[in-house]
C-alpha cells in the first residue's frame, strides 16, 4: 500500500492505526525504497511522511544512465562472489537501482496523466511510455544480478566450475553492455544481434547445467536465474528493434 501511494503520486503519506508503534521500523524501512520520502511527524497511532522531491530538478535520461552504471557494476562484481567475498555490496546497490527506478517510475506516471509535467521533464507520449518500460526492465535486470550473486555466494564451485561459469557471466555482461549501447545509439542493428544471443546464452547455461548438477544442488535455481537475466536483456534488445522507425 506504501509502494503503491508513492507510485501513483501522493505527497503525503499517512499510516495511522493502534498498533502503528509496532511497525515504525518496518516502515521506516520501506520508506527508505523512496527517494525525497521523509517521516515528518510520529505518534503513538500515527506515521505521517512528505514527498520533497522536485520533479523539475529531474532528468530522467540522466537517471537511466546512472542506473545502467550501477547495474553495470553489480555485473562487474558479481563473479567475484563465487571466491567467497560478500555479496551484501552488490544487495545495496540493488537497492539503490530500486530507489532510483520508483522514483521515475513515479514521475513518468504522473507525466502520463499531467501535461504540465511531461513538460517539466521533457517527454511526452510514447516517449514516456519507452522510458517507462526501459526503467522496469532494468529493475529487473538489476534484482536478478542480485540473486546470482547470492546463489554464487552460498554454492561450493571447483576450479574447473568457477572457470566455465565466469566465461558464461563474460558473455552475459556483454550482451547488456551492447544491448545498452543500442538504446543509447539507437542502433538496430545491434540490438537484433543481442536478440539472436538469448537462445545460445540459455544453451550455455543449460550445458552448465547437465555437467555439475550431481555436485550442486542449488545449481538448477541459479541457471534460472542466468537464464531470465539473458531474457531480459533481450526484452530491451526487442524493444530497442521495434522501436527504432517510429
Amino acid at each position: 500500500e506504501i509502494y503503491n501511494a508513492y507510485i501513483d503520486g501522493y505527497d503525503i503519506i499517512k499510516l495511522a492505526g493502534n498498533n502503528i508503534v509496532s511497525m515504525s521500523d518496518d516502515v521506516r524501512k520501506i520508506m527508505n525504497n523512496f527517494v525525497a520520502i521523509e517521516i515528518i511527524e510520529q505518534t503513538n497511532d500515527k506515521i505521517v511522511a512528505k514527498n520533497f522531491l522536485n520533479i523539475s530538478d529531474v532528468k530522467v535520461n540522466e537517471i537511466i544512465r546512472r542506473i545502467d552504471i550501477i547495474i553495470r557494476s553489480m555485473m562487474q562484481d558479481s563473479p567475484e562472489c563465487v571466491d567467497g567475498k560478500s555479496c551484501n555490496p552488490i544487495i545495496n546497490r540493488d537497492l539503490d537501482v530500486n530507489r532510483l527506478c520508483f522514483m521515475l517510475e513515479r514521475i513518468l506516471r504522473i507525466a502520463m496523466n499531467n501535461p504540465q509535467v511531461s513538460r517539466q521533464i521533457g517527454l511526452s507520449g510514447t516517449d514516456l511510455l519507452h522510458s517507462w518500460y526501459i526503467v522496469m526492465n532494468l529493475e529487473s535486470i538489476g534484482d536478478e544480478v542480485k540473486r546470482i550473486s547470492r546463489f554464487l555466494n552460498n554454492m561450493s564451485f571447483n576450479t574447473r566450475q568457477k572457470n566455465q561459469l565466469r566465461k558464461i557471466y563474460a558473455e552475459i555482461e556483454t550482451a547488456y553492455l551492447d544491448v545498452m549501447k543500442s538504446y543509447y545509439k539507437n542502433d538496430k542493428d545491434l540490438a537484433f544481434d543481442v536478440n539472436f544471443r538469448k537462445e545460445k546464452l540459455h544453451e550455455k547455461c543449460d550445458l552448465f547445467y547437465e555437467k555439475n548438477k550431481n555436485h550442486l544442488p542449488k545449481l538448477s535455481a541459479m541457471v534460472e536465474k542466468m537464464k531470465a537475466l539473458t531474457a531480459w536483456i533481450r526484452t530491451i534488445a526487442l524493444f530497442v528493434y521495434a522501436t527504432r522507425f517510429r
